[in-house]
């Protein structure tokens, strides 16, 4: 009889201790599954995070572009935009590349400088296609008062990444117009051609936090020159090694009540306007 006893009592014995054990698998099963769901919860919700921190200045260059053409266009005008920044790393380069426009029959470039560019590298779980243009033309020079003289770049180079620059110029015909002046005794009719170009500088920058950027209107310089052609060449280089080249074909005669006038050369005007942008 107490032979049974002592079994029944190890049985139950072996019985608690199994219902131990299954308890402490169960809890730890649960525990590590638990511990992964939050942490593939975190991971996903940093890289919503970081998504939409991107898709954010995305849309702030594209704002910011558009200030930049409008602020040119008014002088000492200003305005800003606003960018929260987590893991997005914005980077205001200036001086960043060399460009130069020259033009047939002049001996010196009409525009040659630095301009600046902007970059915003996106945080580390945003990536995106090898390249593509969000706004403008990868080009140096346009030709339609319409198009943008900013060009947006998004690209995979080292991680997710947004570039903005200036690094173009906008050719255009104004027409043909009678020009008379009296002092150097020219007088006739003329081609017009306009040159335009936005400087791009950087100034006082801040890169973490809200940032505000501003682009503000720091001078607007018009030159004009006469030349003895009716056909003008322009030609832009960039940084020494990539160049785009441009004729305008003017016209050779102009027609004023019936009679029909020669065209003796083109007046070319060199717009230029430097815009300084800076964040605080």
């Amino acid at each position: 009889m107490k032979k049974m006893k002592s079994g029944f009592k190890r049985e139950l014995a072996r019985k608690g201790a199994s219902v131990l054990i299954s308890a402490l698998v169960v809890s730890s099963t649960t525990l590590t599954i638990t511990v992964a769901a939050l942490m593939f919860s975190d991971n996903l919700l940093r890289i919503q995070l970081d998504v939409s921190e991107f898709e954010q200045a995305r849309n702030v260059l594209m704002t910011l572009a558009d200030m930049i053409e409008d602020v040119s266009a008014n002088p000492l005008s200003a305005h800003y935009v606003r960018f929260n920044v987590r893991t997005s790393r914005p980077c205001f380069m200036d001086d960043y590349s060399t460009i130069s426009v020259t033009v047939e029959g002049l001996p010196e470039p009409v525009v040659q400088g630095k301009s600046g560019v902007i970059k915003v590298e996106g945080g580390p779980y945003v990536g995106t296609v090898e390249k593509k243009v969000l706004l403008g033309e990868d080009r140096l020079i346009v030709g339609d008062i319409s198009e943008p003289l900013a060009a947006l770049f998004e690209e995979q180079n080292e991680g997710a990444r947004l570039w903005l620059d200036y690094l173009r110029v906008r050719v255009t015909s104004l027409g043909c117009f009678y020009y008379y002046d009296a002092g150097n005794g020219l007088r006739g009719y003329l081609n017009a051609v306009r040159i335009a170009y936005v400087n791009l500088t950087v100034g006082k920058t801040i890169g973490t936090g809200p940032v505000d950027i501003v682009a503000r209107s720091v001078s607007t310089r018009l030159s004009t020159v006469i030349i003895q052609n009716n056909n003008v060449t322009v030609r832009v280089t960039v940084d020494g090694d990539r160049t785009e080249e441009i004729t305008l074909a003017g016209l050779e005669t102009a027609e004023s009540g019936g009679v029909s006038y020669p065209v003796v050369g083109t007046i070319l005007q060199v717009l230029v306007s430097e815009v300084e942008v800076i964040s605080e």
